[in-house]
Formats: C-alpha cells, structure tokens, sequence
C-alpha cells in the first residue's frame, strides 16, 4: 500500500513538473484556450483580454436594445463606443506578437467616471 501512495505522488510531483515547464516555455498546442505567447507580455495580455471585452460589448448591446431610460441608453451607447474602440488595438497588438511587457494584469478599460 505505501509503495503506491509513494508512485501516485512521484506521479503527482512529474506532472506538476510538466505543467509548469509547458507554461513558463510560452509554446502551447493551441488546443488548451491559451495564447500562443510569453506570459507577462503585451500581447499574451491583449489575447486573453479580447474575449472578455468582445463578451462585454455583446452585454452592453443587449442591454441597449432593452434600455427604455433615455438617459441610461446613451450613457450604455457611450460605453459600447468606448468599449469597441478598444477591440482593434488588442488586435493590433496580438497581430504584432508584441512581447514587450505587458501592464500587469488582463482586462479592458471602462468608461472613464468623469465620462458619466
């Protein structure tokens, strides 16, 4: 019993292993969802932020078409134009394969506060 616990985690400890070399060689196989570039640059961030943002501008549009408030519909109109402006630009930089680093973090900017 004890010489199988012990192979279950050399198993364990060997596929961790793996796992994080795959992820620090920043090559994927593309199957796994997860950009083909380096972690911590401009253009890994700018890929996973895409989808996000893509979801985001979806929402607002659904919402736009129901909005009856005047003044929530054009305050949702602006976020959509603010929102879609940013679209070519993540592209722009996923195009380039820019891995020049990156901001720190992934997401899409909203519309600034003193926009309202």
């Amino acid at each position: 019993m004890v010489s199988l616990m012990v192979w279950l985690g050399v198993l364990t400890v060997v596929s961790i292993v793996v796992v994080l070399a795959l992820l620090m060689r920043g090559d994927r196989g593309g199957g796994d969802g997860l950009p083909h570039f380096r972690p911590g640059t401009r253009a890994f961030e700018a890929a996973l932020t895409l989808g996000p943002l893509k979801a985001a501008i979806e929402q607002r549009r659904l919402e736009h078409e129901h909005e009856a408030d005047p003044v929530r519909k054009e305050r949702l109109q602006r976020e959509l134009l603010y929102l879609v402006e940013q679209v070519p630009r993540l592209q722009a930089i996923v195009d380039a394969k820019d891995e020049s680093p990156g901001r720190g973090y992934i997401g899409f900017d909203n519309l600034p506060a003193d926009q309202d």
